[in-house]
């Protein structure tokens, strides 16, 4: 009679745990919400990210402050918030500071406006380039018509600028909504 009784009691134990697991697939209430919860905010936060055009995202990037300052000053800012794609070749502040002494100071005085456009067209190509995408000896059209070239050596990609100068990609593929960004260790130069 104990045995009849412990497996009945038993059976009533596996049947209450196989209800439970079907309405709450096997989480609790506080578990299942938690976890709604979270894959809302990810969700969310993905949505923005997408949202988010290369103005935007250059802007939330600290290593290329200078960068985001003369496309402003060019008035190329508005490029980058159209509809795209295109890809944005963003030299770091390094960089900016790496140029010969005087350089940035005679770029951004008013009557050198269409030299300072024109090189900060240079770091824009139309087109969404992914750093996997680019190959050895490709050249791309950069948005003020002149090119620039792709040299891949040891796994590393650079950008090669008209007057032979060479920038390495330093952080790939930041992904916007409207394009990509690659941040430069170096500035590109046109004729």
């Amino acid at each position: 009679m104990k045995k009849k009784l412990f497996f009945i009691i038993l059976g009533i134990a596996i049947a209450g745990v196989s209800i439970w697991f079907i309405v709450y697939g096997g989480k609790d209430e506080t578990t299942a919400n938690d976890t709604a919860t979270t894959n809302s905010q990810q969700s969310d936060a993905t949505t923005q990210e997408q949202k988010d055009s290369l103005d935007s995202i250059l802007k939330k990037q600290k290593q290329i402050k200078i960068f985001n300052e003369l496309l402003v000053e060019a008035d190329v800012v508005t490029t980058l918030q159209g509809q795209g794609p295109y890809t944005v070749l963003a030299p770091t502040d390094d960089a900016f500071k790496a140029l010969p002494e005087g350089l940035l100071d005679t770029l951004k005085k008013p009557e050198n406006k269409d030299n300072l456009r024109k090189l900060m067209q240079y770091h824009i190509v139309k087109g969404n380039l992914s750093a996997e995408s680019l190959q050895n000896g490709q050249k791309l059209p950069t948005v003020n018509g002149q090119e620039i070239i792709i040299e891949i050596s040891d796994g590393k990609t650079s950008f090669v600028d008209a007057k032979g100068n060479k920038a390495l990609i330093k952080t790939a593929d930041v992904a916007a909504s409207n394009g990509t960004i690659h941040i430069l260790t170096a500035v590109l130069l046109p004729q």
